[in-house]
């Protein structure tokens, strides 16, 4: 078990270096890039199984998500990938990064909408500091708690409005 990821136990460990990961290890590269036959071939051949983790304890779903690979993150979840897994969780980085089918999907298949990272971030958290309105939206319609505070404190609205980004802001304070 990785120590500090709050007590989770993963059940194989990739390469110990994150660029690495991606760089070195071939099921990693095919859920970073959307590979999804070329990832599903792997995991068939028994070289990955979709509890793979890279040291940084992300799962092969996460990085698939955090690349905005809608189908590969279809695929893994159809095979059991834990929506929900990873010290990042998958619908945390999916919005960080603005993929609102990603998005989406990963709540479709019960991503838990108030999930939080090491910090406490939500996934309402990143989208709103990254200035993604749209994943703001879904968040939001899906029941997001918008005064969600981070371990220190910080809420998503403070996060937009760091970030300048009045849209964000306006959602966050409408209780519509």
């Amino acid at each position: 078990m990785l120590a500090g990821h709050q007590g989770k136990s993963y059940p194989r460990r990739m390469s110990g270096n994150y660029n690495a990961d991606l760089l070195n290890q071939p099921a990693f590269k095919a859920a970073a890039y959307g590979r999804t036959d070329e990832l599903l071939q792997l995991i068939e051949l028994g070289e990955a199984n979709v509890t793979d983790y890279d040291s940084h304890g992300n799962t092969l779903l996460a990085t698939a998500a955090s690349y905005g690979q809608t189908a590969t993150v279809v695929a893994l979840l159809e095979l059991g990938a834990d929506v929900n897994g990873a010290v990042q969780p998958p619908l945390y980085i999916a919005a960080r990064f603005g993929h609102a089918d990603t998005v989406e999907v990963l709540l479709a298949h019960g991503a838990r909408v108030d999930a939080t990272n090491g910090n406490g971030s939500s996934a309402l958290h990143g989208a709103s500091a990254n200035e993604h309105p749209d994943t703001v939206r879904i968040l939001l319609a899906h029941g997001a708690t918008r005064d969600l505070k981070t371990d220190k404190g910080i809420t998503p609205l403070d996060r937009a409005r760091e970030s300048g980004h009045e849209e964000i802001c306006q959602l966050l304070e409408n209780d519509e």
